[in-house]
């Protein structure tokens, strides 16, 4: 067994997925399954088995690899070539097409088409500028919110528990640092002087006790020059919860909430005080990112893993986007409207990146994507973003990998500056 399968073994066997359910052990038991039977000489059985696996959960990059390991081996060339395919949208990893399964079909029209998409998709392509640093290494940042006022950035931190804010070249200074939990998204009401903040309990967070805080979410609302508390929310819901990203309805105080744990759309009314359901999709995995059409009438959102979606506020309809040739719109952790398209932020793809694509007139389609960022090495783990006029700024580097067993953070040493960096639109 080469070095190369090894090492995928061991990365499955530690059980790192992201959004991990109970039906992950099946999914598990079908993949470690029919690998050992691939091992064993029995590529029949171990296709069954790995397929099963994937219809249960699609769209993993290392099941990719095993099933196009074994289809060549049973000599199916097209379906083959067509889990490449699907592979080269999510981890391009241009040493893989270099596996000894693959020796005997290198020369082979298909494969270099395949290779050659490998390779264009891993050409940089960059256009951003830095914004700003943050001096603490440890603070983890997620997202971002701009006080327009003050001319200040706002950015919480996974980690810390907290929301600092960066004024112009001076050093971040704390903002809100109490009732918190891990910080992720924020959404800054610039009319009412509220900023919201969603939070949630993880083991990346310094203050996590399972007992406690274990699957537990809540919404924070702050007030936008002091961070003195005002409000908090928590769903009545059954289920896991963690409330990643939240936005504000364009002439409205209304705030749409994406829950990553049980996939769900909630909606806090501040006149009532109480955060709502409004949808709930047992179809989907984990919401990530909102984000509303400049009338307000849509809302987009993403799945980590189902790609992104429209949500009609005046009928409740659902609809999917659905990708274009060429685009794969998996692990958005954050989605932007401006001007009729979409700017996206995927993070657990590789290589990392960030996509602006424009939308039909009804805004029920993607007819065009361009790369704004694309295998730049600075991209290490991108988040969310947040739009100041024409100017987007984005949190470049956060910290996702840099845990260990437990939820232990890498010493400040291991990390680099963290850094939000901003693309001027109008340019692009």
């Amino acid at each position: 067994m080469s070095k190369f399968l090894g090492s995928l073994i061991l990365l499955l066997l530690c059980a790192s997925l992201t959004g991990v359910q109970a039906q992950e052990k099946t999914v598990g038991w079908y993949v470690n399954t029919g690998w050992e039977a691939y091992r064993n000489g029995d590529s029949e059985k171990a296709i069954k088995l790995l397929v099963t696996a994937d219809s249960l959960r699609p769209s993993i990059p290392f099941l990719l690899r095993y099933l196009s390991i074994v289809s060549i081996d049973l000599g199916d060339f097209d379906r083959t070539i067509d889990y490449l395919d699907q592979l080269s949208l999510l981890n391009a990893d241009i040493e893989f097409l270099e596996h000894e399964a693959f020796a005997d079909i290198k020369d082979e029209p298909a494969f270099q088409q395949i290779s050659k998409k490998f390779t264009d998709i891993n050409k940089l392509v960059t256009v951003s500028d830095t914004a700003f640093t943050l001096t603490d290494k440890l603070i983890h940042p997620q997202g971002i919110a701009f006080d327009p006022s003050s001319g200040s950035f706002l950015v919480s931190s996974i980690h810390k528990g907290k929301v600092v804010r960066k004024r112009g070249r001076q050093p971040e200074s704390d903002f809100v640092t109490k009732r918190l939990w891990a910080a992720s998204g924020m959404a800054a009401d610039v009319q009412n002087r509220w900023l919201w903040i969603g939070t949630g309990g993880t083991n990346r967070w310094i203050g996590y006790d399972e007992m406690l805080h274990q699957n537990k979410s809540k919404v924070i609302k702050v007030d936008l020059q002091t961070g003195a508390f005002l409000e908090e929310f928590f769903s009545f819901e059954d289920g896991p919860h963690f409330f990643g990203d939240l936005v504000v309805q364009p002439e409205s105080d209304h705030v749409y909430v994406a829950d990553a744990r049980s996939p769900s759309l909630y909606m806090i009314d501040p006149d009532n005080q109480r955060l709502n359901l409004v949808q709930r999709f047992d179809n989907l995995e984990s919401l990530r990112s909102v984000t509303f059409s400049s009338d307000g009438k849509y809302l987009f959102f993403s799945d980590f893993r189902y790609g992104l979606f429209r949500f009609s506020m005046d009928s409740g309809e659902t609809i999917s986007i659905p990708a274009i040739d060429g685009i794969g719109f998996k692990a958005i952790d954050g989605a932007y409207f401006y001007n009729n398209s979409l700017i996206l932020i995927q993070r657990q793809v590789r290589p990392r990146r960030i996509t602006k694509c424009e939308l039909n007139e009804d805004l029920s389609a993607i007819t065009a994507c361009t790369y704004l960022e694309k295998a730049n090495p600075i991209l290490n783990e991108p988040t969310q973003g947040i739009l100041v006029g024409d100017v987007f700024y984005y949190v470049a580097n956060s910290s996702w990998r840099r845990y260990g067993q437990g939820g232990i953070i890498a010493a400040e040493d291991e990390h680099p500056v963290p850094l939000v960096m901003k693309i001027n639109l109008k340019d692009h």
